[in-house]
């Protein structure tokens, strides 16, 4: 829903699902995630992103439920020779 607000002239209203959407994702941005540790019976998980300024990656697991608990992350910059 918040992609809507890319687009010219269109305004915000309090109380609807962009509104919604968007206290969730302000509610993401400024609480941290808690990390898991690690359940050795369970497959894991390795989402990586690079870039050519810098890469990330995220070594998670899935609960019972099927969603992802982060257990590590991991970014650097990279050097100019890379």
């Amino acid at each position: 829903p918040l992609t809507q607000f890319l687009k010219k002239d269109v305004t915000y209203e309090p109380g609807n699902k962009a509104h919604e959407a968007f206290e969730q994702l302000k509610e993401a941005l400024v609480s941290s995630p808690v990390l898991k540790n690690p359940d050795w019976s369970k497959p894991f998980i390795v989402y990586t992103d690079a870039s050519d300024a810098a890469l990330g990656s995220t070594l998670s697991q899935k609960d019972e439920n099927g969603n992802d608990h982060p257990i590590y992350f991991g970014s650097r910059q990279m050097s100019s020779a890379e």
